[in-house]
């Protein structure tokens, strides 16, 4: 999890490219630096000239910043979605396997081991996504909650969505 937001972070440090002589930084040096020149040299052509290359100059680097930033979005909405994909699978699995554990173990004594460990494992393949809390209870069940909000609660299943925004309600 902290492995990847750094891996993030350092993406989009490489998006700005600060600080370096290609960034925006440098190009907004340049820009008020020519700004500088004309007004001690109005009339010249040759100044109004530069005032125009790095004006074209530093809204090239500013848009090419921001096409490189909406393509991060795209790159980590495909990741958030993926991730929660692998997600939603392992609740679904870790539901079907409750189901699966409490018809062989109700009104017996024997344990379906196999089935806890595969449990047990998708639960550990969970909690490398995100925070996860879980319990089992008395029949057998395992209910696992993400963020104190109950993800699986015995045979049934509550997955998570992707949203762009938290204030879009739409799915």
């Amino acid at each position: 999890k902290n492995a990847q937001n750094l891996e993030w972070f350092k993406k989009v440090e490489a998006v700005f490219n600060e600080p370096s002589d290609f960034g925006i930084n440098n190009a907004l040096t340049q820009f008020w630096e020519s700004w500088s020149e004309l007004s001690s040299d109005a009339e010249s052509l040759a100044t109004r000239s530069n005032i125009i290359k790095r004006t074209e100059s530093l809204a090239s680097t500013i848009n090419s910043t921001d096409q490189k930033l909406a393509n991060f979005i795209d790159d980590l909405d495909q990741e958030i979605k993926q991730a929660v994909g692998e997600i939603n699978s392992k609740l679904t699995e870790i539901k079907d396997l409750n189901k699966d554990i409490f018809e062989i173990e109700a009104g017996t004594t024997g344990k379906a081991n196999d089935l806890r460990d595969r449990r047990d494992a998708a639960i550990d393949a969970l909690s490398s996504f995100t925070n996860i809390e879980y319990s089992e209870d008395s029949n057998g069940m395992t209910n696992v909650y993400i963020e104190d909000h109950p993800a699986v609660i015995g045979e049934h299943v509550e997955h998570m969505i992707t949203k762009n925004n938290y204030l879009d309600q739409s799915e």
